[in-house]
C-alpha cells in the first residue's frame, strides 16, 4: 500500500510526506475518521518509513518493500482485535510494549499499527501511556480511531500528530463511481447518498449484487401495502426472515425510499433513488405524509426492539400488521 492508492486525503498525505521529507515525523500518529481509509493511511505511512530508499512513498522494489508487499516485514506489526473479543485490553498493550522494546530486525524503525484504537479500553489506554511518553528511539506507534472522543484526554494530549480525515461530498463520490463504473451509472447516485460520505462503502455497495432488486422489491411492497390483500404482510415478513442478516441494510434501503417519497410530495429535488423515479412518483400518489412519517418512526423502533428480542419473525410480523391496520383502519392514511 502506498499513498497513490488513497483518494480524498490529499492535504493529509501532503502533510505526512512533508514530515517524512523533513524527518520531523515523531513517534505517535493518530488518524481520525472512517476506519478503512485510516488504516490505508497508516499502512502507507509505515511502508514509506520502512522503505530502503527513504523517499516519501514506498518504492515497491527494494528488499524492504518486497517484504512489505508480502506482509512479512518483521519491523511492521499490525495489532488487530482478537476473535471473540470486543475490545483491546491491557494484555494486548503490554504484549505490544514488550515487543517494541526489542530492537528492530532490519530497519531503523519498528512500527506498530493499532487498526482500531477506538476499541482500546480505558485501562489499556492508560497502559499505552508508557510508550507514548517514553518510547525507544526507534519505536513508532500509529493509531486509527473513529473519533477523538474514543481516546482519553491524557492520551490525546500526548500525541504529536493528529490527522482528521476529510470526507468527500456526495457529488464527488457519485462522479468517482460514474467514471470508474460507467456501466453502473444508473445507481451511482444512490450508492453515493447511501454511503453517507464513505466512498469505500459506496463502491462496495455498487459492486454488491442485489441492491437494485432489493429496492424494487421494497417499492412493490409499499405499493401492495396500500391494497386490501393482507397476504403481502406475511410474504414480506418471510422475505425479511430469509434475509435477517441483511436486515439493517434492507431497512436502510427502505428508509431512503420513504424519504424520497416525502421529498417528491414536498417538491424537494434531492432524491437518492433517482433510478426508481417512476415507482417513487406512483407511491407518492398513494401515501400521505403522516403515514410515511409513522412508517419511519415504526422501523426505527423496530430496529431497537430487535436487539432485545429473540423472536425476530414475531417482532417483525407484529410491526407490519400494526402498520397495515393503521393504513386501513385509521381514516385510510394512504389516500391524499
Amino acid at each position: 500500500m502506498d499513498f497513490s492508492k488513497i483518494k480524498w486525503q490529499t492535504a493529509t498525505i501532503q502533510h505526512i510526506q512533508q514530515c517524512i521529507l523533513n524527518q520531523s515525523l515523531r513517534h505517535v500518529i493518530l488518524f481520525i475518521g472512517e476506519n478503512e481509509t485510516a488504516n490505508l493511511l497508516a499502512n502507507a505511512t509505515a511502508n514509506a518509513l520502512l522503505c530502503d530508499k527513504k523517499g516519501v512513498n514506498m518504492c515497491g522494489s527494494c528488499p524492504s518493500c518486497i517484504k512489505l508487499k508480502a506482509n512479512s516485514h518483521p519491523d511492521k506489526i499490525l495489532i488487530e482485535k482478537r476473535k471473540n473479543k470486543v475490545s483491546f485490553g491491557v494484555e494486548e498493550v503490554r504484549d505490544m510494549i514488550a515487543k517494541m522494546y526489542i530492537k528492530p530486525f532490519s530497519a531503523n524503525k519498528k512500527i506498530f499499527i493499532f487498526s482500531d484504537a477506538s476499541l482500546l479500553t480505558p485501562a489499556a489506554q492508560n497502559a499505552l501511556l508508557k510508550v507514548i511518553e517514553e518510547p525507544p528511539a526507534y519505536g513508532m506507534l500509529i493509531l486509527c480511531a473513529d473519533k477523538e472522543e474514543d481516546l482519553l484526554p491524557t492520551v490525546l494530549s500526548r500525541i504529536p500528530h493528529k490527522f482528521k480525515l476529510s470526507a468527500p461530498t456526495t457529488e464527488e463520490i457519485q462522479h468517482f463511481l460514474s467514471v470508474k463504473y460507467p456501466e453502473k451509472k444508473q445507481i451511482c447516485g444512490f450508492c453515493a447518498v447511501f454511503s453517507q460520505g464513505n466512498p469505500l462503502l459506496a463502491e462496495e455497495l455498487l459492486l454488491k449484487d442485489g441492491a437494485i432488486d432489493q429496492r424494487k422489491r421494497l417499492c412493490l411492497f409499499l405499493d401492495k401495502l396500500c391494497g386490501s390483500e393482507k397476504s403481502c404482510i406475511f410474504n414480506f415478513c418471510g422475505y425479511l426472515k430469509e434475509n435477517a442478516d441483511d436486515f439493517a441494510e434492507i431497512t436502510g434501503y427502505l428508509l431512503t425510499i420513504i424519504q424520497d417519497i416525502l421529498f417528491i410530495k414536498q417538491k424537494i429535488p434531492r432524491l437518492a433513488n433517482t433510478d426508481l423515479l417512476p415507482e417513487l412518483q406512483s407511491l407518492a400518489q398513494k401515501w400521505s405524509v403522516s403515514a410515511l412519517t409513522s412508517m419511519v418512526d415504526g422501523f426505527t423502533e423496530l430496529s431497537a426492539a430487535l436487539t432485545k428480542s429473540a423472536n425476530f419473525e414475531g417482532a417483525v410480523l407484529n410491526f407490519l400488521l400494526e402498520i397495515w391496520e393503521a393504513l386501513h383502519d385509521r381514516n385510510r392514511w394512504y389516500q391524499i
